[in-house]
């Protein structure tokens, strides 16, 4: 019997963000497990709710794609000045933005569209049997209407969590002595222990994860939690099994991180870490930045001349990291939790412990629970140039090291991880779960 899922995301192709990867995915593959999937996701300029339907496999014929409007609060963009604004200079409407921002607490635009969402979903369900709602969100609270209006309408809810996160913990006495910022984060997190708790099953990334979220909600049984790893997908095999470089090729480097400007940036300590390289001889690194200001690392990279071992890409879409996986030896992540949304660390990590070739990681923060979990090196954030030079070449005589090492399978394929999903739906469906 063929079972029909909800989908609630807000990213998904043709967007380009790699967080549109894991639900187009699931789109894709759960139709081969008995699964006919409906997809409500975003549309950044569209005038109004689409309807669009699937033209790929017979299995999907009766699937259709939601696309929902982001309503923004301030204007149709929410970098311009509205139309009743007009006198008003840009840089005063980022200030007052800034201002209201910051006591309303309106600047996370997905909300805004999940409550757009959660409507068309309640009329969705109107005019449409669902078996089970999947809400396939990062780490901010869009997730938590979906979970009410599927517990409204009695319809089981798997939480699909799979992107790094921290729950927090928010007290009545550390709530009346925070700052509005700080007070901001812990409603945040209240929001999300909602939805945890609400939802009738939830899925984590790494098994450290899940035993941190298992300890941080006691009073849920371990049942409620399961642990799926994110398959990268479209890897080929030769790619993956390909040796490592020698110790005469290049040691290429991928970078992801803060781009702010600022003479003490991370960017900055990193390609002044290249320079001192340099300085010592070793001019076979090569530093790869993927951020969203392409000319900073070029401005640096001149003022440090090393221009020839530095290049930028721009902003870090879904092909550019295949192909940056494919490509580097060493992975530097800054300020990771800025990414956290957009699972790219937990792809990262995944495809280069494979090959044995991501050996340091710059980084701390949210990203510590992968770095323990695939054993890298680490190296404080706020370190000097010195000591991420050292960092890095460390991680050079590594490389080398492990230059002849035969590089491990593949851990999993993306069927097999939709296979494990599909099973865990299977028994939410079933009532083998903890609701």
């Amino acid at each position: 019997m063929t079972r029909r899922i909800l989908l609630a995301s807000y990213h998904f192709p043709p967007s380009p963000e790699v967080g549109a990867q894991r639900p187009e995915r699931l789109a894709r593959l759960l139709p081969d497990f008995g699964y006919t999937v409906d997809v409500i996701c975003g549309a950044p300029n569209a005038p109004r709710a689409k309807r669009n339907h699937w033209t790929g496999s017979p299995q999907q014929s009766e699937s259709a794609i939601i696309r929902v409007p982001t309503p923004y609060v301030f204007g149709r963009d929410p970098k311009d000045p509205p139309s009743w604004s007009q006198g008003v200079t840009k840089t005063a409407w980022w200030k007052l933005r800034a201002y209201i921002e910051h006591f309303l607490w309106t600047s996370d635009w997905s909300w805004n569209w999940a409550i757009s969402a959660t409507n068309q979903l309640t009329d969705t369900l109107a005019n449409r049997h669902v078996d089970l709602i999947v809400v396939n969100s990062p780490p901010n609270p869009p997730a938590v209407p979906f979970l009410r209006a599927a517990r409204k309408l009695g319809i089981p809810c798997v939480l699909d969590l799979r992107d790094m996160w921290e729950t927090g913990d928010a007290t009545p006495k550390a709530w009346h002595f925070a700052s509005p910022t700080r007070r901001r984060d812990m409603w945040i997190s209240d929001l999300r222990r909602e939805a945890i708790t609400s939802s009738h099953h939830v899925i984590l990334n790494t098994p450290a994860m899940l035993t941190e979220t298992r300890a941080a909600f006691p009073q849920l049984p371990a049942s409620h939690f399961s642990a799926i790893p994110n398959a990268f997908g479209e890897v080929d095999s030769e790619s993956a099994t390909s040796a490592p470089k020698n110790a005469e090729e290049t040691i290429r480097i991928s970078y992801t991180g803060s781009l702010a400007y600022g003479r003490d940036t991370q960017l900055a300590k990193v390609i002044r870490a290249i320079a001192l390289l340099k300085s010592r001889g070793l001019t076979q690194f090569l530093l790869t930045v993927a951020g969203p200001d392409p000319d900073l690392a070029v401005q640096l990279a001149r003022k440090e001349n090393v221009e020839s071992q530095v290049r930028s890409l721009g902003l870090l879409t879904r092909d550019m990291a295949t192909k940056l996986q494919r490509e580097s030896e060493v992975l530097l992540l800054l300020q990771p939790e800025r990414y956290s949304s957009f699972a790219v660390p937990a792809k990262f990590f995944e495809y280069m412990a494979r090959r044995r070739n991501i050996l340091g990681v710059v980084g701390k923060g949210a990203a510590s629970e992968m770095i323990l979990e695939f054993n890298l090196g680490v190296v404080a954030a706020d370190e000097s140039p010195k000591a991420i030079a050292d960092a890095l070449m460390e991680t050079a005589l590594r490389v080398q090291e492990n230059s002849f090492l035969p590089p491990p399978p593949l851990l999993f394929s993306e069927q097999e991880t939709v296979s494990q999903f599909a099973s865990i739906l299977d028994r939410v469906l079933c009532n083998e779960g903890d609701f």
